[in-house]
């Protein structure tokens, strides 16, 4: 059995290793030795048809025309939305010309009416989807590596799952990824203005 000060010790490494993690991402970006501020990906997206906030059926290509940034999240999320969403509207006031897009990781709860009410107070270009079929919902998110989970014990209704934003481009494959702490709004207009370039 481990002694207090082992645990702990344990604790303070891998709170070191997360911000050295951390810290070398901004220090590597600094340096121009990364070439995007968000961490670089290159995924073909495979499209789903979805329910939006209007019952409509929709699908990615649907936002064919701009960026899209995806938040991941569910309407009765109390921690981890409240902050990616507030991260989302200040992405969209700094880049008002591309798609915002809520994605239910509770299509079983988050029916049309629920999204509705969810995402009304945001500007037009933000749209909430749940997914149609619910059976293809986990291979739809193994594609952006969205890990969540269920609250087994005290607050079954929360579900833990990944803050992170993602950025499609204009063919929806997957081109970035913005994990907490990646919030620096004129790095982000780069990365959007660099990936114009080399298209």
């Amino acid at each position: 059995m481990k002694t207090k000060r082992e645990k702990l010790l344990g604790i303070g490494l891998i709170g070191t290793a997360f911000l050295l993690l951390f810290f070398s991402n901004h220090l590597v970006t600094g340096l121009g030795l990364r070439p995007y501020y968000g961490l670089k990906v290159k995924t073909s997206i495979q499209n789903h048809n979805f329910i939006n906030h209007q019952n409509q059926r929709v699908s990615l290509e649907d936002f064919l025309d701009k960026y899209t940034y995806i938040f991941f999240g569910y309407t009765r999320c109390a921690s981890t939305c409240p902050r990616g969403m507030s991260r989302l509207l200040r992405i969209s006031q700094s880049i008002p010309e591309a798609n915002f897009l809520f994605i239910s990781i509770n299509p079983e709860f988050d029916h049309p009416d629920k999204l509705n009410e969810y995402i009304h107070a945001y500007p037009k270009n933000f749209h909430a989807l749940k997914i149609e079929n619910i059976q293809e919902f986990p291979s739809f998110l193994k594609q952006f590596n969205v890990q969540y989970s269920k609250s087994l014990f005290e607050k079954p209704e929360e579900i833990h799952h990944t803050g992170h934003i993602f950025l499609l481009d204009r063919k929806t494959d997957l081109r970035l990824v913005y994990p907490l702490g990646f919030d620096d709004l004129e790095k982000m207009k780069q990365d959007r203005n660099q990936l114009d370039r080399k298209i």
